[in-house]
């Protein structure tokens, strides 16, 4: 990636930008000349691939990107400064959304400390075109604290809704402070740049139909050692063919309390219950990131250990050939941490049965992980141990949680958010009741209720 030799941040978000419209298809810039959208300007004329009009009048201009991805289906990029200029197109984004043409807005802003105060050339820029956007974006000011991946997360995701599952127009806002030229270049903007420097683009790719069986995806689920994750699902969700599946990958598997499968994965099928209190061990940390996973597969919603979020983020840093493989019924991500490389938009049992249907030379000899029989051993460990705990320890919210769970039958469980439902994530090793929980924003209100 071509990166200008003295950059500020403004410099480099606009080129990682630009760079990574780019790398997603994006070859077409419509530009409505100003100031305050100079690093997006002049980051999209310098790009080598990138094909770059200069329209005075906002109007015509957002009409003939409008023309352009109706013709070729490939969405097209405005750039325009702050102000009213973006209003301009709001003509073209409504023609855009109605008809289903895919379009790329990129409008520069005042930094929010300019908004509000009678700040020339400013106005609430933030949803000003409704609902007649698939995606608002709002980007932070450029700053060093956030990695280049959050960046080009949020400008994939923005881009996916561009395209699927109904085509249409997104918005992206940029507030942009001065400088907005390259110089002076800030001491942070070299260590800025290496790490642009390292990342691949496009960095997360969208699925947003069912694959073939001849996709990589299939071959790399085939041949790789790995690490399955199985996040909350639905209770209505059949999960026969996720078990299957789990059972003749023969990875490690980690299953979220919400997804009412620890019962069914024991350590004969390779599934490690108490990860979450495991993760939390040296030993246990230092063998799984010793180990040489290939993949991660993380089927459904999010997962509530943040331990295994932190080792994510930590194993998938140190060990960037290993693909991060998410699969959700859902196009909204569940990457908090943007490190997710394959995003496929798919109910997770229609995925996992086609992966069962697909032939895999040596499927049925596949060796169970490397590292299968430390981690099994470790998960006894723990088991031996929560067992004498439980018998000795005195009295406390802890002890009753886990006796809760030992002996409350099959009835259905409603379990709180806080710690509550962490404690539960690290006790819970066998489970007869379904449990329910409220994770869409993890709020601690209404659960009496």
């Amino acid at each position: 990636m071509h990166l200008s030799p003295h950059s500020n941040l403004n410099t480099l978000w606009a080129e990682l930008t630009i760079a990574t419209l780019i790398a997603n298809g994006v070859r077409q810039f419509y530009i409505s000349p100003g100031s305050r959208s100079t690093p997006l300007t002049l980051a999209a004329s310098k790009h080598p691939q990138a094909r770059c009009r200069m329209i005075y009048d906002e109007r015509s201009a957002a009409f003939q990107a409008l023309g352009y991805a109706r013709y070729s289906g490939i969405p097209a990029a405005l750039i325009c400064p702050s102000g009213t200029a973006v209003a301009n197109y709001y003509p073209a984004v409504i023609e855009a959304a109605q008809d289903m043409v895919p379009l790329v807005v990129l409008s520069a802003d005042r930094p929010p400390l300019l908004r509000d105060c009678g700040a020339n050339q400013t106005i609430q820029q933030q949803h000003i075109f409704g609902h007649y956007v698939r995606e608002f974006v709002e980007m932070p000011l450029p700053q060093a604290s956030l990695p280049p991946r959050f960046v080009v997360s949020r400008l994939e995701q923005a881009l996916f809704k561009a395209r699927s599952p109904v085509p249409g127009p997104v918005h992206i806002n940029f507030p942009f402070a001065e400088p907005l030229t390259p110089a002076p270049p800030q001491a942070e903007a070299p260590d800025y740049a290496k790490q642009i420097q390292a990342l691949k683009l496009p960095h997360t790719c969208y699925h947003s139909t069912a694959l073939s069986k001849g996709t990589p995806v299939f071959s790399l689920l085939s041949q790789c050692q790995g690490l399955f994750i199985i996040g909350r699902l639905p209770h209505h969700t059949e999960k026969q063919a996720i078990l299957d599946l789990a059972h003749q990958l023969k990875w490690p598997v980690f299953a979220d309390p919400l997804s009412n499968l620890r019962a069914e994965l024991d350590t004969q099928d390779y599934g490690i219950s108490n990860y979450d209190l495991l993760l939390r061990q040296s030993t246990f940390k230092e063998t799984l990131t010793n180990a040489q996973f290939e993949v991660v597969l993380h089927l459904g919603q999010g997962f509530v250990s943040k331990a295994l979020l932190q080792f994510l983020e930590r194993y998938l840093t140190q060990h960037p050939h290993c693909q991060y493989i998410q699969v959700t019924s859902n196009p909204r991500p569940q990457d908090p941490t943007y490190q997710v490389a394959q995003h496929i938009v798919q109910d997770p049992t229609d995925f996992a049965k086609a992966v069962l249907n697909t032939p895999h030379p040596g499927a049925s000899t596949r060796r169970p992980s490397p590292i299968e029989k430390e981690l099994t051993a470790e998960q006894e460990g723990v088991q031996s141990y929560l067992k004498d705990w439980a018998r000795k320890a005195p009295w406390s919210e802890l002890k009753m949680i886990h006796l809760g769970l030992q002996n409350l039958g099959n009835l259905p469980l409603f379990v709180g958010n806080s710690m509550v439902i962490r404690d539960v994530d690290s006790l819970l090793t066998q489970q007869a009741m379904p449990l329910i929980g409220s994770r869409g924003t993890s709020g601690i209100d209404g659960n009496i209720a």
